[in-house]
């Protein structure tokens, strides 16, 4: 049975808006008379840090507004990208490498997305009739790793980890403003420094913890997986005011995290964020962590009764790519902006991105 606009505006009023580049009506004659929905459209996509969501991705007509024709192909199951950069606004001092082998938005990071893969596709085929990969690599680049015996994907985390490394970002804070980051190279661009190849391989270890933690599509064993550390147990625990297990409406998100602005953009709000003290237990669950984790922690309000626990100051203020990671996250969750209660499912991812983002700064330190 094919349902007419009426019907599916009545449904889905967003998706039969009209807007300045887009025309529904005219978008989904078009499709419905192509045929479809292409199978292999439905694909995961990073849509903001730390937030995937499922898209179809749709090469023909406006139905996606703004789409570089020739990405998808060289997002494949085995590949590996980061984003950077340009240049950063005045002020911003966090990392804007975010990691992900799925497509990505324009806006995965405030400034506007340039995405790096490890690999290209080429557009030969190889003899078997499969599409071959390339290394997306200088040939002096290739030349050094060679010497180094390691690979491109070393490389690749070598740089995750140091764009995550505060004391980089801290003495290049000036050419960050103005241009693309700088990466140092062990040894480059001969290899023949004494630990060169050490150096490299150490640094691509931290990168390659950081890219589990910032793939919020991968389980971390401890973080967000059982058994969970005892540290990161304590952070952002699901609690109610009653002291009762949630249930029913103490999933929906009403605490005012987020509204929509103009031209329907979702835009964040003060919510409910109760500063607090550590209480000696939470003390000595963190334990070590604590000078990462900052003086205070915060109780973050779905709604009056329910809210995640423990939330440290620096888990809760911590910003990758322009955002506010949690509150961001928060301002989609919001329950006028979704048009339904968060899902008990949802209210752990929150807790589990808490976690994450609290490994990534127990273990930020230079990749050296």
């Amino acid at each position: 049975m094919r349902l007419s606009h009426e019907q599916i505006a009545e449904r889905y009023p967003i998706v039969m808006k009209d807007t300045a580049r887009f025309d529904a009506k005219a978008t989904r004659d078009a499709l419905l008379k192509r045929g479809g929905p292409i199978e292999a459209g439905f694909v995961r996509h990073a849509y903001r840090p730390f937030d995937s969501r499922w898209l179809y991705w749709e090469k023909d007509t406006k139905l996606l507004r703004e789409k570089s024709p020739h990405y998808p192909e060289h997002v494949f199951e085995e590949n590996l990208w980061f984003s950077a950069a340009q240049h950063l606004r005045r002020g911003a001092e966090e990392p804007q490498a975010c990691f992900t082998s799925q497509l990505a938005s324009r806006h995965l990071i405030e400034r506007g997305t340039s995405m790096f893969p490890a690999w290209l596709r080429d557009e030969d085929m190889g003899s078997d009739g499969n599409t071959t990969r390339r290394a997306n690599l200088t040939a002096a680049a290739q030349s050094y790793l060679d010497r180094l015996n390691a690979s491109v994907e070393d490389l690749f985390h070598h740089v995750l980890a140091v764009l995550h490394d505060p004391s980089y970002r801290q003495a290049n804070a000036g050419a960050l403003r103005m241009e693309w980051p700088r990466i140092p190279l062990p040894g480059w661009p001969d290899g023949e420094l004494e630990d060169a190849a050490e150096s490299l391989t150490r640094s691509a270890a931290l990168g390659r913890e950081l890219a589990r933690l910032l793939d919020p599509d991968v389980p971390v064993i401890g973080v967000t997986q059982l058994p969970l550390r005892a540290d990161i147990a304590a952070i952002a625990v699901p609690a109610t005011a009653n002291g009762r297990n949630m249930a029913g409406e103490d999933f929906a998100i009403t605490a005012g995290w987020g509204h929509h602005g103009p031209s329907d953009a979702v835009m964040p709000r003060k919510g409910s964020a109760v500063e607090r003290a550590f209480t000696p237990k939470e003390r000595a669950a963190l334990s070590d962590a604590l000078p990462q984790l900052g003086e205070t922690t915060f109780d973050i309000h779905l709604n009056a009764n329910a809210f995640w626990r423990n939330v440290p100051a620096t888990v809760w203020q911590y910003k990758l790519g322009g955002y506010q990671v949690l509150k961001k996250w928060l301002s989609y969750r919001e329950q006028s902006v979704l048009q339904r209660p968060s899902r008990p499912e949802e209210v752990q991812q929150f807790a589990e991105i808490a976690r994450r983002i609290a490994a990534i700064l127990m273990i930020a330190s230079s990749p050296s």
